[in-house]
């Protein structure tokens, strides 16, 4: 868990980097962010829904939420790949690109 001045820094620094707007597009987004970037670096494979539910920051629309998936995807800030317990699922990873700059803000 980051403490208030950790935060503050990465959300500072994360608010001035141009890559990053998207994720404050929504009130959700920095978190979604944190969350992508929580799975990534442990390895996970999490789905659409399963993100959506552990969302915890003004709950939106599970369509509302599609689309902004969409957008993320659109701008290269995330992949949707196939779940590897179930192939009817999606799941949601950071590129590698936007995981590699996303590890270094919260180091």
């Amino acid at each position: 868990m980051l403490s208030f001045d950790e935060f503050k820094k990465v959300f500072d620094c994360l608010k001035y980097t141009r890559d990053f707007n998207v994720f404050f597009e929504k009130p959700y987004g920095l978190e979604l962010l944190m969350e992508l970037n929580e799975n990534f670096v442990l390895g996970l494979d999490a789905s659409i829904d399963e993100v959506f539910i552990k969302l915890k920051t003004a709950s939106c629309r599970r369509d509302a939420f599609g689309r902004y998936i969409n957008r993320l995807e659109e701008v290269g800030a995330l992949v949707k790949t196939t779940n590897s317990r179930k192939k009817s699922m999606k799941s949601l990873t950071l590129t590698a690109e936007f995981a590699s700059k996303t590890c270094k803000i919260f180091e």
